[in-house]
C-alpha cells in the first residue's frame, strides 16, 4: 500500500481535566468551550497532495472565549477519553459520459484506513477527534469526506455512529 500521511500536529493537552460546556457550529468552523472558559477552535486546512487532489486534515487551536458567539449549552462532559479519527482518501477515474470537459475525470472517494483499493494512491487524514467520559457520552468533531472546507460537530448518537463508520478511532 503506497500512503501518505495528512495531519496537522494537534495539541490536545488542552483537554486535560476539563469538561465540554457548550458547543458552537459556524461556517466552516466548530468550537467547544471549556469548563476554565477556554475556547477550542476547529477548522480545516486544504492541502493539495496531486493534481486536482485535495485532502482537508482538521486542524485545533485556543482562544479566550468570543463574547459574540451563540454557544449551546449542554450537560457538561467529562473528558475522560480521546480518539483521533482518520480516513484513507484516494481518486478513481469516473466514466460518466454527463461530465464536460477533456477528463479525464476523477471522483474523490473516502473510507476507513486499509479500506481503499490496494491499486490506489491512498493518503491518510487525520479528520476528527472524539471526546468522551465515562458513561459513552461523547463529543464529535470531523471535516467533512462529502463537502470541502465543512466540519461536522454532534453529541448525538446516531450521527456519530455514522461518523465513526466512515473513519478508523485511534485512541489517544
Amino acid at each position: 500500500m503506497d500512503s501518505n500521511q495528512i495531519s496537522k500536529k494537534l495539541d490536545l493537552t488542552v483537554f486535560s481535566d476539563r469538561q465540554v460546556i457548550a458547543l458552537y457550529k459556524g461556517n466552516h468552523s466548530a468550537a467547544i468551550l471549556l469548563n476554565n472558559d477556554e475556547v477550542i477552535k476547529f477548522q480545516v486546512e486544504s492541502i493539495i497532495v496531486g493534481h486536482w487532489f485535495e485532502v482537508f486534515p482538521i486542524d485545533i487551536y485556543s482562544e479566550q472565549a468570543p463574547s459574540k458567539v451563540s454557544w449551546i449549552f449542554m450537560e457538561p462532559i467529562n473528558i475522560t477519553c480521546i480518539a483521533l479519527l482518520s480516513r484513507e482518501e484516494w481518486q478513481e477515474v469516473e466514466h460518466d459520459e454527463k461530465l464536460i470537459g477533456s477528463g479525464p475525470h476523477r471522483l474523490q472517494c473516502s473510507a476507513p484506513l486499509g479500506q481503499g483499493p490496494a491499486s490506489s494512491k491512498k493518503f491518510e487524514v487525520l479528520a476528527g477527534i472524539a471526546l468522551g467520559d465515562q458513561n459513552g457520552q461523547q463529543v464529535v468533531v470531523c471535516s467533512s469526506a462529502a463537502n470541502i472546507y465543512d466540519i461536522e460537530l454532534t453529541t448525538d448518537c446516531q450521527e456519530i455512529e455514522k461518523i465513526m463508520n466512515e473513519h478508523t478511532s485511534i485512541p489517544y
